[in-house]
């Protein structure tokens, strides 16, 4: 039987590694927000929110509306003083949380991502564990992606950052979920070996459900379930001692852990007085509606007849507030006799409140800032799936399903088919007994009170889904059938990689530091968009909201079109805001570091040579710091890898591919477009053999560029293929003003009195006054680029030596600067250290100096020998360079062709090996063998 090991080049590590990003990173950013129950808990950690003068603001006012419902308020002072609160033991947490807090960000304000940090720290490490022991194939799959699904849905892990109890319940769900699954699906002795702490963990956090609110009692049944299968389950003893060891175990779990919850909230008036509310709010609000003669069960139960006034009404009038103060049999004991006197409306109110079942859409605000909002579509597939099919159906359905599950006798070992079983059974009984409960509190938040219900329910149609295709699998070979691991994927075709595993590994490895390298930036380094980066932002925000690529109505052609395209889509997705930006590069940049990886892995390059360009690509300064960039050299560099990978295959479908994927990359990264032409040019001239191929390639990259082409053509009645600011980039560039090679304001450019001219009779003079300089270029027009284009043309044309002066020193200021020019932009508010300076230095100069070393001695032997990827490679080089000597030098622009540059060092590093190494052979064999003495 196969087991799911986490080898670095495992699609499960990398769904694994996902997911610890959306846990740990993306859904802590997300809480529920106070529905006035927050000061029950919070009081010994903190006073008010910071943006508030009170905790309490008085009702009607714009700070009520704040404060309540609307939106969850991260930041808060801490308190000075022990305040007093209703126990909980969801206080476990939230203290540890708070020291968390303490020590990792301030003493003074208590923010609230820290209170639920060890909450989501215990997911994570659950899923990862749970998720090793799942058995490898089909089944195992598809139980190891939808587990994480749930893992990883923003709206379940909502609760965590707040101070609503129903966090601790949630996560013994899930943890339980997660250990009676791997339970179910890994081997008998290797999970019975090191997962018993899992299911301990589980044991452990549902006594704590039980206790973190009253109503939790229920929670006894699954603890007292997890218990039996922990100590007695997987034996083999008689059927008598099993039940009887079953009974005393229900007896103490209930016992004692009911003692516990009722002695411990028993002197606390405020929460009896709220369990009067709720009496009121199911008598009123829940049974008598749905019963068939309301007055006479008024009468029978000892209630004032005039209170039949309050039927099928909410108890938050005052009134009604004023009538449950004043009459003191309102409570949980008249509603009992109440179900006893007609059990058919009992029932008729728990069936109207089923229709809530599947419903996670809880009306509470989801997201810090915007009134009534939910965490994006990606985290939260599960609660979204599961609300759109909510209602009486969904309950029924999943009813029906959790005794099925519980009764089916799978052709699993005993062990595993227990673990099955009970499983079904916890999730039955959290289903059916969460909903018997919120009857307690009538149809009041009836959603809310129903969230544990719900989560069961969409379990159960997790593990219906995988049990399903087992017994598919099972039905003709009497046990589920063993498949290999998936493959990470077949776009690389027959690997010519002959090495050891061991090398395999350590290139993983040193991927996997990149990884976290990247992970670290994007969560602790913070960064604003300035400059490019916030045009970039401007026009994707605009792009989300109305669909244009636009600026204040003017159209975008001032840049490449692909990065906010890409920015927009995220934004319209999950909201417009740079975290939103930022995970989205974070994923991008992952991406690309494992398709790297992969694709050196697979090379028939020495293996040192391989080392080497992965651990330069993994940890290059600047391709982690760029994580964390709104810009467009992240995608940039995906789109050259995802090249590189695509055309080392000679099939149809990938070059086809990598023509979509080149004009892509040429939409955001212009200069690049007479390198990608002369790939092509040259693939077409010298193979004959393969023109059908490389005219598919043709083809896809022009079919990719031309929407983008007549969108110009019909806009500004010219044929722009990418942008129209090659003038602006030129003249700001070179002019008699620039001395030092970079960029300049277009109001410190000198110009000629003739060109000056030109721009006032078009109205255009301002362009070249003092003002913002990035609305003057979203401003910027094709015919203001003409004229630039000109302007600049002219001054190279009377000032070479000038020219070629300023060439060297963008160059220089690529290269020997890079560390000022390059991490700028995304550590300029924390500083760059001087040792990460000298290290960006030298990796980039080496880079590609080795890489021009491999154009200029390897070129004539790679052309025999017709490697399409040394053509790209040594084209995008020689173009970046090319594109920095004549427009402008930044070391973030080597970048988009540091992939390129380091393929080639390959071929240079290869070629020195095979020197040294012949070399060696040939002084081996000159030397005369020693004579016998």
């Amino acid at each position: 039987m196969s087991y799911a090991i986490l080898h670095l080049h495992s699609w499960r590590t990398w769904l694994l590694l996902g997911a610890l990003i959306a846990i740990l990173l993306v859904n802590r950013e997300f809480a529920v927000a106070d529905n006035g129950d927050y000061t029950r808990y919070n009081q010994p950690y903190v006073t008010h929110p910071t943006d508030l003068e009170t905790n309490w603001p008085e009702a009607g006012t714009a700070d009520h509306a704040y404060r309540f419902f609307n939106q969850p308020l991260f930041y808060w002072h801490a308190a000075k003083e022990q305040g007093a609160s209703w126990f909980t033991s969801a206080t476990i947490f939230w203290w540890v949380g708070n020291q968390l807090n303490r020590l990792l960000y301030s003493t003074e304000v208590v923010n609230l991502r820290y209170i639920g940090l060890p909450f989501f720290l215990l997911q994570a490490v659950v899923l990862l564990i749970a998720a090793r022991k799942i058995r490898t194939g089909l089944v195992g799959a598809i139980a190891t992606i939808a587990t994480t699904l749930v893992f990883t849905d923003g709206r379940l892990s909502a609760y965590y950052n707040s101070f609503f109890a129903e966090g601790v319940p949630i996560l013994a769900l899930l943890v339980t979920f997660a250990f009676l699954t791997s339970r179910a699906l890994g081997e008998q002795e290797q999970s019975r070996r090191w997962g018993t702490w899992l299911g301990w963990c589980s044991v452990v956090l549902l006594c704590l459900a039980v206790l973190a609110k009253r109503q939790y009692l229920y929670f006894c049944v699954p603890a007292t379930l997890a218990a039996y299968f922990l100590l007695i389950g997987p034996s083999a003893r008689p059927l008598r001692q099993r039940l009887l060891a079953f009974g005393a175990i229900a007896l103490t779990v209930t016992s004692l852990l009911g003692l516990a919850s009722f002695a411990l909230r028993a002197g606390d008036a405020s929460e009896g007085n709220a369990a009067r509310i709720t009496s009121y709010n199911a008598l009123y609000y829940g049974l008598l509606p749905h019963s068939t003669n309301p007055a006479d069960l008024i009468a029978k139960l000892g209630l004032p007849p005039t209170s039949v006034e309050h039927v099928g009404k909410p108890v938050w009038r005052p009134e009604a507030l004023q009538f449950v103060e004043n009459e003191a049999s309102v409570n949980v004991r008249t509603f009992l006799r109440a179900i006893a006197l007609e059990p058919a409306a009992f029932a008729k109110s728990a069936f109207t409140n089923a229709r809530e079942i599947g419903n996670l859409d809880v009306p509470l605000g989801n997201v810090h800032g915007q009134s009534l909002g939910a965490p994006p579509v990606l985290v939260t597939l599960p609660s979204r799936l599961s609300t759109w099919l909510s209602g009486r159906l969904f309950f029924v359905v999943a009813l029906g399903l959790g005794i099925v599950l519980a009764l089916w006798r799978t052709a699993l070992p005993y062990q595993q088919r227990l673990a099955h079983q009970l499983l079904a059974l916890m999730l039955l009984a959290v289903l059916c007994a969460d909903l018997l409960v919120s009857t307690f509190d009538g149809q009041q938040e009836a959603r809310k009170h129903l969230l544990l219900g719900s989560i069961a329910a969409m379990l159960l149609y997790v593990q219906a889904l995988w049990t399903l295709v087992a017994a598919a699998q099972n039905r003709q070979a009497g046990r589920l059938e063993r498949r290999r691991p998936w493959a990470w994927g077949k776009m690389y075709g027959p690997s010519t990689l002959e090495n050891s595993e061991r090398l395999t590994r350590l290139l993983w490895a040193v991927a996997v530091a990149g990884a976290l390298a990247r992970i670290a930036t994007v969560a602790f380094v913070p960064l604003e968009p300035i400059s490019d980066f916030k045009r970039y932002f401007d026009v994707a925000a605009g792009f989300a909201q109305n669909g244009a690529l636009a600026y204040h109505q003017w159209p975008f052609v001032s840049q490449g079109p692909t990065y906010p395209l890409f920015l927009g889509a995220v934004f319209k997705l999950f909201g417009t805001g740079v975290w939103q930006g930022k995970i989205a590069n974070l994923i991008l940049s992952l991406a690309t570091l494992g398709l790297f990886t992969r694709y050196c892995a697979q090379s028939n390059w020495r293996p040192v040579t391989r080392l080497t360009l992965v651990t330069a690509f993994a940890l290059h300064p600047g391709l982690v710091t760029y994580s964390v960039v709104l810009g467009t050299e992240t995608i940039a560099v995906f789109l050259v890898v995802c090249a590189f990978a695509l055309i080392r295959i000679p099939s149809r479908a990938h070059w086809l591919a990598a023509g979509v994927v080149l004009g892509v990359f040429v939409l955001a990264r212009p200069q690049f477009l007479p390198a990608v032409a002369l790939f092509i040019t040259i693939a077409f001239l010298r193979s004959p053999d393969r023109r059908l191929l490389v005219s598919s390639c043709a083809i896809a990259l022009a079919l990719t560029m031309t929407p983008w082409l007549l969108r110009n053509h019909a806009l500004f009645d010219r044929w722009i293929p990418v942008s129209a600011s090659s003038g602006y980039i030129l003249l700001a560039n070179n002019n008699s003003a620039n001395d030092q090679g970079g960029w300049m304001p277009l109001s410190s450019v000198e110009i000629s009195p003739e060109t000056r001219q030109e721009f006032t009779r078009a109205n255009r003079a301002w362009l070249f006054e003092e003002g913002d300089e990035n609305a003057k270029v979203l401003k910027w027009t094709p015919d203001d680029d003409a004229l630039a284009r000109s302007e600049a043309i002219r001054w190279i044309v009377e000032h070479p030596v000038a020219f070629t002066r300023l060439g060297v020193q963008r160059l220089r200021n690529v290269f020997l600067r890079s560390s000022t020019t390059m991490l700028y932009w995304p550590l300029g508010e924390v500083g760059v250290p001087r040792w990460l300076a000298r290290a960006t230095n030298i990796i980039t100069t080496l880079s590609y100096a080795t890489a021009i070393l491999a154009i200029v001695f390897g070129w004539r032997g790679f052309w025999a020998r017709q490697n399409d990827w040394f053509v790209l490679a040594a084209g995008l080089v020689v173009a970046g360079l090319g594109a920095i000597f004549v427009f402008e030098g930044q070391g973030r622009y080597a970048l988009p062709m540091l992939p390129a540059a380091l393929i080639l060092c390959a071929v240079t590093l290869d070629w020195a090996s095979n020197k040294l190494r012949t070399s060696r052979t040939r002084e081996a064999s000159s030397t005369p063998a020693a004579s016998e003495s």
